[in-house]
């Protein structure tokens, strides 16, 4: 059942390279993937945290749905994990719904540039977005969605929200992150026309 659910998003997601205009399907690469990053330590995360989402035990407990994403495009390697950060919990925002509890959430990011490895590991959390909200009690916040927007041979472009539980009080980011490693992070208008 996971491998369908797993093959059915592969299968959905696809998006334009900026560079070349030409269209770049999601794959996973199998064993490409294991000579670039040394091991499938990040599959092996995500199937582990789509076990402890599908066994969460307490019904006062949330967790977010974890995502997984491997793909290539020419000698431009990226992975990334989406999912629950099992040690942290987030209250909800009213006072009804402060006896439930959300698992805090982290994205794990790989890359790696003609084989050689850039970025491994690397974790963006709630924590790296604080300056675009001073004003607000981050410890209230987790994020709730990311996905990859698109990729070529020198970057990729991911959008990501970040919300106060059960509300539609959310913030939008895109985070760039280059074929050096290097990220740059900017806040987004929030379209509330499109579906997040």
């Amino acid at each position: 059942m996971i491998i369908c659910y797993f093959t059915a998003f592969v299968f959905s997601c696809s998006w334009r390279n900026v560079d070349s205009n030409k269209e770049i399907g999601v794959e996973k690469m199998a064993e490409n993937s294991s000579s670039v990053f040394g091991n499938d330590d990040l599959f092996m995360a995500y199937s582990n945290a789509l076990e402890k989402h599908k066994n969460k035990e307490n019904n006062n407990k949330v967790t977010m749905n974890p995502l997984f994403l491997d793909t290539i495009s020419d000698d431009f390697s990226v992975q990334y994990l989406f999912k629950n950060n099992q040690e942290l919990l987030v209250r909800g925002s009213s006072e009804e719904s402060n006896l439930v509890q959300y698992f805090d959430t982290e994205i794990i990011f790989n890359l790696s540039k003609g084989g050689i490895v850039v970025l491994k590991n690397k974790t963006f959390r709630r924590h790296d977005f604080l300056h675009f909200l001073e004003d607000e009690d981050l410890n209230k916040f987790i994020i709730t969605k990311v996905s990859m927007e698109s990729l070529s041979p020198n970057g990729c472009l991911l959008e990501l929200m970040i919300c106060q539980p059960d509300t539609d009080h959310c913030f939008a980011y895109k985070l760039e992150i280059d074929h050096r490693g290097e990220v740059n992070i900017e806040e987004l208008e929030l379209d509330y026309s499109e579906d997040w």
